[in-house]
């Protein structure tokens, strides 16, 4: 990408220029982006502009391990460090095109994700990206589970229009924020409509147990959507190879999505946040 990191103040500058580059009434405006603090900590809001005559869709989006140790860097990650506000903005503005020379966006991805943006543009989408500490543990994860649903959510839908019905919310996280999610939404899965893990950081061991437990949930909750991503040269590949397979055994429906790559946040700017939010769009019913 031209820009490693979008800074608050190039979002500023660049919300400012692409009004003026933006086809009159055409295409929405870029999204707007805070940073508050929700339940005692350091978040980010992404929320749609103009904003929406109703409630919106959301996902609660969970940091790696790199960012746990700063609560601004945690707030950011998602925004600045991973590219969603990029993403965004490739998926409203297209055709999408290949903004690295590493070729982790293959020819025939980049077809596809315009095929589907050509056949309906996205929908708007809010983004909930709180600070999470460094959580190593499977109690952990689900204490932090309980404090997403108890308190995270109630104050993040005081500051916007999030839907409050769970099945339009989705809990999701890259590497150690996958694993931490996943646990979360085992935790509390009547206070989401499903999980979505990028490049997870589970122990390929974990896999038949991780999918055995989502079933269970499917039998008791009913419907979920559940993604999964990874790439090539993930250190994680063999884990979300595992949980792919386990979740199908299980009759586990699920995206599964593989690019080539390492476990880097140039792979998540290029093509791994795209192709996610690309999923958190299609996922809700038309």
């Amino acid at each position: 990408m031209k820009s490693a990191r979008i800074s608050r103040r190039a979002l500023a500058l660049g919300a400012a220029s692409a009004v003026v580059a933006r086809r009159a009434a055409a295409l929405p405006g870029p999204p707007s982006v805070r940073e508050v603090v929700l339940a005692g900590r350091r978040c980010t809001l992404v929320t749609p502009t103009p904003a929406p005559p109703g409630p919106v869709p959301y996902a609660v989006l969970l940091h790696g391990l790199g960012e746990t140790q700063d609560p601004k860097a945690g707030a950011w990650a998602w925004v600045e460090r991973y590219g969603l506000a990029a993403a965004i903005a490739r998926l409203d503005r297209p055709p999408v095109v290949a903004e690295s020379k590493r070729g982790d966006f293959t020819e025939a991805a980049l077809k596809e994700v315009n095929a589907l943006v050509a056949a309906r543009p996205v929908r708007p989408l809010a983004f909930v990206c709180p600070h999470m500490p460094n959580i190593q543990t499977t109690p952990e994860a689900r204490a932090y589970g309980e404090w997403i649903a108890r308190e995270l959510l109630p104050a993040a839908k005081a500051e916007a229009p999030l839907d409050p019905d769970p099945r339009r919310a989705i809990l999701g996280g890259c590497s150690l924020g996958a694993f931490v999610a996943i646990e979360a939404f085992l935790a509390r899965p009547e206070a989401f409509g499903g999980w979505a893990g990028v490049q997870t950081a589970i122990f390929e061991t974990s896999a038949a147990g991780y999918a055995t437990r989502l079933a269970e949930v499917l039998e008791k909750h009913g419907g979920r959507d559940f993604y999964l991503s990874t790439s090539t040269l993930d250190h994680y590949r063999k884990s979300s190879d595992a949980l792919d397979q386990a979740m199908w055994r299980e009759q586990v429906r699920h995206t599964f999505r593989l690019s080539p790559g390492p476990h880097d946040q140039p792979w998540l700017r290029e093509v791994g946040t795209l192709e996610l939010v690309l999923w958190l769009d299609r996922r809700l019913p038309s």
